[in-house]
């Protein structure tokens, strides 16, 4: 059944938020109901900031509440889950389409990963084409924004040339594809750092350092 036009919004409201779509992976594939203390420790945010975008899901109609069970004195916490079918939309779709091109790759070609980054580095040159005008110096902040563009919510990293990925958009694929799937990202990058002025290269992709978290290594020749 199709949603009511300002429910859709509200959902799509929601999910556009890196944050609050990472708490809500963090529910779906969770059997238990979780506190907020616990996805707040999860993300690295202060418990009141997960709990301000926990409201939104809920008001999104994605995530519901409970009270935890207990015997003992005090208060029994919140507990927070997604709900069925919670975040599922038309990108599900797109996610199950290139699940079967993955499965197809590594099957058919010689060398999956190798074909896989061969394809990246084409797309990632067409994404960066109309902005093939920059200036050398500007290359860097353009792999950043379309990092973010295609959802990897991209931030500086500690280290020199380190580029912090706080979020995948087939997170859920890396599990069976991850071969394939990191090879196409890395691939991206470097096409799209090909494609642009200046001499930014794409040293290597570290995926999953941390649960939700991918560290890329861009260096100036």
């Amino acid at each position: 059944m199709k949603l009511p036009s300002s429910a859709s919004d509200r959902r799509h409201r929601a999910l556009a938020d890196p944050v609050r779509r990472r708490l809500l992976d963090l529910m779906r594939v969770d059997a238990e109901p979780r506190h907020a203390t616990g996805l707040a420790d999860a993300v690295g945010l202060h418990p009141n900031t997960v709990r301000g975008h926990l409201a939104v899901l809920e008001g999104a109609g994605l995530v519901m509440r409970t009270r935890e069970g207990r015997s003992g004195p005090g208060r029994p916490r919140v507990l927070y889950s997604a709900t069925p079918g919670a975040g599922e939309s038309d990108g599900d779709g797109y996610r199950l389409l290139a699940g079967v091109l993955a499965t197809s790759l590594e099957a058919s070609a010689p060398d999956p990963a190798f074909a896989a980054e061969v394809a990246g580095r084409e797309w990632g040159a067409r994404l960066v084409t109309p902005m093939t005008h920059l200036r050398p110096g500007d290359s860097r902040g353009v792999i950043v924004e379309l990092l973010e563009k295609l959802g990897f919510d991209p931030e500086e990293g500690d280290a020199p040339d380190t580029i912090n990925l706080r979020d995948c958009p087939f997170r859920q694929m890396t599990r069976e594809h991850a071969n394939v799937v990191c090879s196409i990202h890395r691939g991206l990058m470097q096409g799209a750092a090909d494609a642009l002025p200046g001499a930014e290269t794409v040293e290597r992709l570290d995926p999953f350092v941390e649960p939700s978290r991918c560290h890329l290594v861009l260096r100036s020749a």
